[in-house]
């Protein structure tokens, strides 16, 4: 016997499911929250990318150089930008190894006027932007949806057999909208 659901309880349902999506949403967003590292929160974004720079260049995995003109207090971040500045660079750092093979990475990370500029440029084995869409992991969409709350904007370019450059801008803090 085949039972067909009503669309007023299928309604429900799909009301009750995307209740429950967006409270698992808010909870990782707090768990986000809550999973800062010792080091930025004490520290800030600067002294964690050092960190990451020293660490990886300890293990010869690659070789990684991290540039800046933020001195280590500077107030254009606030926690959630410093939690996710510091994640995306991870998840790139993650791909140019993992699917680039990369054996140098360079990240600047640069404030001019309140504006700010990230780039993690690697020597990778690069891909085809023009089946990006096609192609996005995970990875990638954790990085454009961090880029879009911090207000920001992220272009990719990459050659075949040359790198990929990823670079985020982020106009200044007063011109972008908080999603907290």
């Amino acid at each position: 016997r085949i039972h067909k659901l009503g669309s007023s309880i299928e309604k429900e349902e799909t009301d009750s499911i995307l209740l429950i999506t967006e409270g698992v949403i808010d909870r990782v967003r707090s768990l986000s929250h809550e999973l800062l590292p010792p080091i930025l929160e004490k520290f800030g974004l600067v002294a964690a990318l050092e960190e990451i720079e020293f660490s990886y260049n300890k293990t010869k995995s690659v070789q990684l150089n991290f540039k800046t003109n933020i001195e280590q207090e500077d107030p254009v971040f606030d926690t959630t930008d410093r939690l996710y500045l510091y994640r995306i660079c991870q998840e790139l750092i993650q791909n140019s190894m993992k699917h680039g093979h990369a054996k140098e990475i360079r990240i600047s990370l640069i404030n001019q006027a309140g504006n700010v500029h990230l780039s993690v440029a690697d020597d990778g084995v690069g891909f085809d932007t023009n089946n990006l869409e096609s192609g996005k992991g995970m990875g990638l969409m954790n990085i454009e949806n961090r880029v879009e709350m911090l207000g920001g904007t992220l272009t990719v370019s990459s050659t075949l057999h040359e790198g990929s450059t990823f670079d985020i801008y982020l106009p200044k803090k007063t011109n972008r909208e908080k999603n907290d």
